[in-house]
């Protein structure tokens, strides 16, 4: 059967785990595989203000990367154009 956190974005996977760990629940099975980081979008300003986008895996590795874009919006539209399915961090 399937991990449904498997497919959580990693903001909410670490809010879970939170929850789970305030309520008392330590060492359940479900907390090891919660830890397991969702690929993310990263958006940032390069050299000489272009916009470029990063996509990264769960352990941070950069996966891909993008051109140069002179807004933000557009950098951030393009990546999720090239990596549909993939959460944007803000």
């Amino acid at each position: 059967m399937p991990n449904q956190s498997d497919s959580l974005p990693w903001h909410m996977q670490d809010a879970l785990e939170k929850l789970a760990r305030s309520r008392g629940r330590r060492g359940g099975d479900y907390l090891p595989r919660l830890r397991k980081r969702a690929d993310y979008l990263e958006v940032y300003q390069g050299r000489g203000g272009v916009w470029r986008w990063r996509h990264r895996a769960g352990n941070h590795q950069i996966i891909s990367q993008g051109e140069g874009y002179t807004r933000r919006y557009s950098a951030v539209r393009g990546a999720i154009r090239a990596n549909p399915g993939v959460c944007v961090k803000a």
